[in-house]
Order: C-alpha cells, then structure tokens, then sequence
C-alpha cells in the first residue's frame, strides 16, 4: 500500500520505509484491539479506559512525528506527487470510513460508556457477522481463528509469572532494594520497560517481563503505569530486531542507518510528550 500511495513521489527508500513502519504502530498505544495495552491493565489491576485515555497523547505524537519527519518533504519541500495519490472519490472515502466503523464503535463502549472490553469486541463482531450474513461454518472459522493457541498460552504464561513473583515475594524484594538503593521511580519506570522493548522488540515480552516489576514499586498510579507503558514500547519501537522494522527494511531495500535517522528524533519527540504528561500528574 504504502510503495503504490508513494509511487511517482520520488521519496527514498529509507523514507518510504520509515512511513511504512511507523504509521503501523500510532493504535498499539490505545486500540484495545492489540494484546499489549489489554494485558497491562490486567497485569496492574489499571482500568483499560483509564490507560488507554492516558496512552491517547502517545497514539497523537506517533501519528505526528510519522507526518512530520516521513510526509514533510513530499508536500513541502517540492516532492512531485502522483496524479492519483491522496484523492479519493466521494463514495470510496465514504467506504473507507465505513470500514473503520467496527474499530471506532469498540474504542466509543469502552472510553465512552465504559463497556467492557470482552462485550464490546463481541458486540461488534456480532454486528459483523449478521451485516455480512456469515454462514455457521464461516462463524466457526472465524472462531478458531480468533483463539490462536501461542497468544493465549503467551496471555496464560505471563499471568502465571506474575503470580509467581508475587507468591514468592520476588517483586516485592525487588521493589524495597531498588527504593534502598536509592534509584529514583521515574528511572525505573523509564529504563526497565524501554530495555526490555529494546531487547526483545515485542510488547506483549516488555510488558509481562516487566509490569509485575513496576506494580511493586511505591506510590505507582495509573499515569505512572501510562509513563512506563509509553517507555516501553518506544523501546519496541527502536529495536533492531522488531520484525516489522526488519522487513519494511528488507522491502524497501533501504538503509538501516537512514532508516534510524528519522525514527531517532521522532522517537525523542515521543518522549518529550510521554514525560510532559508524566510531569504534569506529579507536580
């Protein structure tokens, strides 16, 4: 989608595969849809509106920067545009934004009217199936699909670990060392999520390796679990060995380094947002 939108721009290749990958990501900060931001709510007992409403600036600032350092030169600074790129006619745009209809409906019962997450998927999908009138087998396919064997052993692995380290008092040791030692809670909070994202280039790894870490620290509040949650995934972000980095490389044939050019400044432009906000609910 992205090389046929940008054909005829005369954008490079590591430019074309910074838009590709970054515009991926702005919805893990929020969509409920993504296993991540689920699992960090149960992890630390957080309300999922609650931490998706203080994840939306994160969401904004990766769609932002995505614009700013991957869109800016091709409409400001003389990038020739192809004929067809950015128009739509009417009745497509409207399709468009009809398809986006099943997302926004679950984002509204969850933030708005604060369904929860389990019935608002299923009431979509449920509107779904009847809209696009779903035969028993196709319901049953769509069922299997849905109920991938890794991601709920993943979900049911990370649940075990947590209450492992809280029956063996494991984190709670290791929160009273870290406050001994001195180290402050904004360190922590930053530098173990954001390490852990960088190692393993998964969210759903940062958050179960880390998240029973962070809800044994003292003092911990929502935004803080926020803050930490936004450190993390920019860690993710930035890994070298996040799939989706390494094969918008490989299809664009563009040059890490160049890649890493752009993401390196919005990256830093992500964090100013996430630490802004971290400031404000502390001061």
């Amino acid at each position: 989608m992205v090389e046929e939108a940008s054909r005829g721009m005369g954008l490079p290749a590591e430019q074309r595969g910074f838009l590709n990958y970054w515009f991926r990501h702005p919805w893990e900060y929020v969509l409920p849809l993504y296993p991540g931001i689920v699992l960090a709510a149960a992890v630390t007992g957080v309300k999922l509106r609650e931490l998706m409403f203080f994840n939306l600036p994160y969401a904004l600032a990766v769609a932002a920067t995505g614009y700013a350092f991957g869109l800016r030169g091709a409409f400001f600074e003389g990038g020739p545009v192809a004929p067809a790129a950015g128009r739509q006619s009417g009745g497509n745009a409207f399709m468009g934004f009809l398809s986006f209809l099943p997302i926004f409906s679950v984002l509204a019962m969850v933030i708005v009217f604060g369904i929860e997450l389990h019935w608002a998927i299923l009431s979509a999908l449920a509107g779904l199936l009847v809209f696009y009138l779903y035969p028993p087998s196709g319901i049953w396919r769509v069922i299997k699909y849905s109920l991938a064997p890794d991601i709920l052993l993943l979900i049911a692995g990370v649940m075990v670990f947590k209450q492992f380290l809280a029956g063996s008092g494991a984190v709670a040791g290791l929160g009273r060392f870290f406050t001994g030692e001195g180290i402050s809670l904004t360190a922590l909070l930053c530098a173990v999520p954001f390490t852990a994202g960088l190692l393993t280039g998964n969210t759903m790894a940062f958050v179960g390796a880390t998240f029973p870490l962070v809800i044994s620290l003292p003092g911990v509040g929502p935004h803080d679990v926020s803050f930490a949650f936004a450190c993390g995934f920019l860690g993710v972000l930035m890994s070298p060995v996040h799939v989706c980095l390494i094969l918008s490389r490989q299809y664009f044939k563009a040059d890490l380094w160049g890649m890493y050019r752009k993401m390196l400044p919005a990256a830093l432009a992500i964090f100013a947002v996430a630490a802004a906000e971290y400031l404000i609910f502390h001061v």
